[in-house]
């Protein structure tokens, strides 16, 4: 945790919340995937 501390609030903040940005869009993704799948599995 000590490289967090060498690294400025804001700029922490920002990093934060491009990594909560980035796990939304890949949770989107799968979420957008699976039901992808699943009208595939009704349409056969």
């Amino acid at each position: 945790m000590k490289v967090l501390t060498t690294i400025p609030v804001d700029q922490q903040t920002q990093t934060i919340q491009e990594t909560i940005l980035e796990l939304v869009e890949i949770v989107a993704v799968e979420d957008q995937a699976g039901r992808n799948q699943e009208t595939e599995i009704e349409g056969s």
